[in-house]
């Protein structure tokens, strides 16, 4: 401290002086609380410093308050304060105060970022080295556990449901931070066999079936940074995942969970025979086609079912995909037990055209083959050449589909039928 005053009356360097903030910051969290000795001299530093800050840039204010809380020890630190004595995790908090929630995490992901998450912290076997490389490290050992509590934390808020929107955002983007830094060196290869990591990863899984395509690009490209160090178990949930998502009706998410998909080797994909959320939709289909009918499938909705498969037209105009919007115009509100298909798995074309095929077939068989394609006779011969087309496309993909479909309006549309039946 004597240094770096006497170094500040010849000379005035904001750089110098936040980097000797940060190491005396070492000195002073690795002093034993109970030490009185040359307090005033440390208060009177302090002061000092902190005059210093209203000529200088964030980096030194910041540094300067680490010191100044250093000083006074307090009593619990920052961390424990913010992830556990406020119990942000609580369900309460998210339901009834999702904003002081939010508020809650916002700070305690800026005080992360600012340490990089703890995770040198968390492989320091003793003191730490003061210095790495040309920077002065404020990391000591009391702050070895907080990369782990953090990834804890993280595991559990993600896989809860009843998160604001905007927390959940923060989360997923603080999970990719970390995700990203933990693959920047091998020396943190002994932190993918934590527990809490492990804890991390399911958290970050949950998220990858949700309704905003956000946020499951953002688990997903998390998930993807860190296939390569995954236990086989995750790896193959990440499978089943990649199987539901493949059929997303978005483009985005089907190319990122493809490449998910790609990351993770052939054996464990060949070996996976769970088909979790697979079975879930074979289930609920069955369970679909197994009641008695609805009567909400009209004519209207069976010639935009037909023209599409014929033409590629359809009749329906919006942003949103026309045919999700036909699922929904054919549920009732009095019949709440209609559709047994989970909401968080009501975005893939294979649902949706294996719910339209059979509501279709459904209104032919009730209607006795007399559609808006014609008679009986001129039904059944729309509807054989339809099988008749696709088979021959599926023998030979490189034959000319130009007569009988057009697909102006949907490009690869054929293809699709062909993927999704």
């Amino acid at each position: 401290m004597r240094c770096v005053t006497a170094a500040n009356q010849v000379f005035f360097s904001e750089a110098v002086l936040t980097a000797a903030n940060e190491c005396v910051g070492v000195l002073l969290g690795s002093l034993d609380p109970s030490m009185t000795i040359h307090c005033d001299m440390v208060i009177t530093y302090g002061l000092d410093q902190l005059e210093n800050c209203q000529t200088c840039g964030t980096d030194y204010i910041i540094s300067v308050l680490n010191l100044l809380m250093l000083m006074w020890a307090l009593s619990p630190t920052v961390f424990a304060l913010l992830s556990k004595n406020l119990m942000i995790v609580h369900s309460d908090l998210a339901v009834h105060f999702p904003t002081i929630q939010y508020a809650v995490l916002y700070t305690l992901y800026s005080h992360c970022t600012r340490h990089d998450h703890f995770i040198s912290s968390s492989l320091s076997s003793s003191s730490p080295p003061l210095f790495d490389g040309a920077v002065i490290s404020t990391v000591t050992t009391a702050t070895k556990k907080h990369f782990s509590i953090m990834l804890n934390l993280l595991g559990i808020l993600l896989k809860k449901d009843n998160l604001n929107q905007d927390t959940r955002k923060l989360l997923m983007t603080w999970a990719l931070e970390v995700a990203v830094l933990m693959k920047k060196s091998e020396t943190y290869a002994p932190l993918f066999c934590l527990p809490s990591f492990h804890k991390f990863c399911k958290g970050l899984l949950a998220n990858t079936l949700v309704e905003d395509v956000n946020i499951c690009l953002q688990a997903c490209s998390s998930l993807h940074a860190l296939s390569s160090s995954l236990p086989d178990d995750l790896l193959q949930r990440c499978v089943d995942v990649c199987r539901v998502q493949l059929v997303h009706r978005g483009t985005r998410i089907r190319q990122a969970f493809g490449k998910l998909l790609k990351s993770i080797p052939l054996d464990v994909v060949l070996s996976n025979n769970n088909h979790t959320e697979i079975q879930e939709i074979s289930l609920a289909l069955r369970s679909h086609m197994s009641k008695a009918p609805s009567n909400t499938f009209h004519p209207q909705d069976f010639s935009d079912v037909i023209s599409f498969i014929l033409y590629g037209n359809s009749h329906r105009t919006g942003k949103d995909n026309w045919l999700e919007r036909l699922f929904y115009s054919c549920q009732r509100l009095d019949k709440c037990d209609q559709s047994t298909i989970p909401r968080n798995l009501l975005k893939t074309d294979a649902i949706f055209w294996q719910w339209a095929i059979w509501e279709a077939a459904q209104f032919t068989v009730l209607s006795k083959l007399r559609t808006p394609l014609g008679r009986a006779q001129d039904t059944f011969q729309t509807i054989e050449g339809i099988i008749r087309s696709l088979a021959a496309h599926t023998l030979n993909p490189d034959q000319d589909v130009s007569q009988w479909t057009t697909a102006d309006n949907d490009e690869g549309h054929v293809a699709k039928l062909v993927r999704t039946g």
